[in-house]
């Protein structure tokens, strides 16, 4: 009985450790914009969600992103971006250069 309750332990801690990754986005909570008058509009939304980008997550995410001319298959990097409804929507991703190969290596962190 008690190896096979370390065991499901150990499985559930596996699961839940690898299955978490990291996003670039996090929620942010409303700021308080009634107080201030020169924000009063009709044009201001009242349901929306705000986040917070960090860009250090996301480009760390893009390291090993496969290159469209040298890759056949389905990508396994997948990022997430806040959709309209403010969900977060997972794309799977590839790189497509759009320059020549010389001018991608003399510029390559751009991409």
């Amino acid at each position: 009985m008690k190896k096979i309750l370390l065991s499901l332990f150990v499985l559930f801690f596996f699961h839940f450790s690898f299955s978490q990754e990291k996003t670039a986005w996090t929620n942010v909570e409303k700021p308080k914009f009634e107080s201030l008058e020169k924000i009063r509009r009709s044009s201001l939304p009242t349901d929306y969600k705000l986040f917070q980008f960090d860009y250090q997550t996301f480009q760390s995410q893009l390291i090993n992103v496969p290159n469209r001319d040298t890759f056949r298959g389905i990508s396994n990097v997948i990022v997430s971006i806040p959709n309209p409804n403010g969900e977060l929507v997972e794309y799977r991703i590839i790189e497509a250069s759009t320059f020549d190969e010389t001018l991608q290596s003399q510029f390559s962190k751009i991409r």
